[in-house]
This record gives C-alpha cells, sequence and structure tokens, in this order.
C-alpha cells in the first residue's frame, strides 16, 4: 500500500487518507481507502493497489482504484478527487457551493411571502 502519510493516521476524519493536512494538497486516491463514503453505493475497497481489477496505471482511476465510475453515492468532494492528485484542495467542493448558494436566497424571499 501507499506509503502512510501523517494524515492517514487519522481515521475517523472525512477524506482523511486522501487529504494531506500539512500540505492541503491530495494525496494518492486510487490506492488508499477513503474512509467514510455515504451509505450503500460503491462502498470503497481498502488497499485497492492491488489485488484484482487493478488497471493500467495511465487510466484515469476513480475514487475506487478498479475504474468503477464513482460519482454515484460517494461524499460529494470525493468526486473530482482523481484528476486532482498531487494539487491543492481549494477547489474541491467547488461544485457544492455554488449550488448552495444559488438557491439561498429565493428560498429566504418565498417564505416572506404570504
Amino acid at each position: 500500500m501507499a506509503r502512510k502519510s501523517r494524515s492517514s493516521r487519522r481515521s475517523h476524519g472525512f477524506l482523511s487518507n486522501v487529504y494531506d493536512h500539512t500540505l492541503g494538497r491530495v494525496l494518492n486516491v486510487a490506492g488508499k481507502s477513503v474512509r467514510r463514503v455515504s451509505s450503500g453505493v460503491g462502498k470503497v475497497a481498502r488497499n485497492v493497489s492491488s489485488g484484482v481489477g487493478k488497471v493500467a496505471s495511465n487510466t484515469v482511476r476513480t475514487v475506487d482504484g478498479i475504474g468503477n465510475n464513482m460519482t454515484r453515492g460517494v461524499n460529494k468532494s470525493v468526486r473530482g478527487l482523481t484528476s486532482r492528485v498531487g494539487k491543492s484542495v481549494s477547489g474541491l467542493t467547488r461544485g457544492l457551493r455554488s449550488t448552495r448558494r444559488r438557491h439561498r436566497g429565493s428560498r429566504r424571499k418565498s417564505s416572506r411571502r404570504r
């Protein structure tokens, strides 16, 4: 398995393995287990870096490292991770934030009307 970084010892944290808190960078994603995955769909295998379903290293790997498309059911910010290995994490939750911002005002307005 990939070398344990300091962040991977935090077993409880969301994305604990993947996100190195010292650098603020995404570490190797496929080949590390993403610990907390929202229930059920596409649970992530431990230690994907070895074993059945190993993919050629140049294929675009999704979170489970086997090439399954993991966008469904995985925590939202895990979605874009594999393409961001080694890059900083500032843009990870971008999609999440924007949608939240979009609906905020309109919701408040409609409740004010009687």
